[in-house]
């Protein structure tokens, strides 16, 4: 079996997740992962810009981030959803 393990690309996406509804409004979910690698903590504030019909998600006051451990943190993200990622592979 090939493997498909996704690889962090700064061109392609790095995760992709879903809206889900809300009251009134569409809740977009964030892994710690995805936070932790742009120095958002929860209940951050975010800038949102649309931008080629692209949505940019901005902390408006980002932490500092520390690349090793946030590779660390993305690899077991990969981990825990790699039978995810071989069944969108086939």
């Amino acid at each position: 079996m090939t493997d498909v393990t996704p690889t962090r690309v700064e061109a392609a996406p790095l995760f992709v997740t879903h809206l889900v509804p809300g009251d009134g409004c569409n809740i977009l979910h964030l892994s710690q992962e995805v936070c932790a690698a742009i120095g958002l903590n929860e209940n951050g504030e975010v800038s949102l810009t649309v931008e080629n019909g692209k949505l940019i998600i901005t902390p408006v006051k980002p932490q500092s981030v520390d690349q090793e451990k946030v590779g660390q943190l993305l690899d077991q993200l990969v981990d825990r959803r790699r039978d995810v990622y071989q069944r969108l592979a086939q």
